[in-house]
């Protein structure tokens, strides 16, 4: 099974009317052609944009900071594909919402992708933004690349194996 991961969308009905915002669906229809769900982490600001992904592939979310407008919106998920426990988070400081920690987790906010295990021996993934990326300032000393993409992650689930990558566009 394959999971498109997407976070801090921001994006607002006015700006999804143009033909920037077709190309830009276009490419996300392209990177998550094959995945059987999607998740976003939050940060979306627009319900439209969640009908959008809606038509690629069955799609989970989350309220994110400025999602203020869509106070119904959960703050956190706890999904279970394949076997594999996931938890959907905005901020990686709130990973206390969950007891037991999931195998997964998938939070969004710093708009910085990055895939790493935890001290706890669980599986991080951030996706990064759609729209925003940011910079980290050093990487084991060398310079962030100077050319910020954004960016999704796929997550792969296959008989209780977990992996994962980052797409830039």
């Amino acid at each position: 099974m394959d999971i498109g991961i997407l976070s801090d969308s921001h994006l607002s009905d006015e700006n999804m009317g143009g033909s920037s915002y077709k190309t830009f669906f276009y490419t996300l229809q392209s990177l998550f052609h094959e995945v059987d769900h999607i998740i976003h982490a939050g940060d979306i600001t627009s319900p439209r944009f969640l009908e959008d992904l809606s038509k690629i592939a069955p799609v989970s979310y989350i309220r994110g900071n400025m999602d203020y407008e869509h106070p119904k919106w959960p703050r956190k998920l706890l999904l279970n594909f394949e076997g594999i426990s996931i938890g959907v988070v905005h901020r990686i400081e709130d990973i206390g919402y969950f007891d037991p920690i999931p195998q997964v987790i998938i939070y969004g906010h710093t708009h910085i992708a990055e895939i790493k295990e935890s001290k706890m021996g669980c599986f991080l993934i951030n996706p990064g933004s759609v729209t925003q990326p940011r910079p980290r300032s050093r990487i084991r000393n060398f310079l962030e690349e100077t050319e910020l993409k954004p960016s999704v992650g796929i997550l792969s689930l296959n008989e209780g194996l977990i992996s994962a990558f980052i797409k830039q566009f």
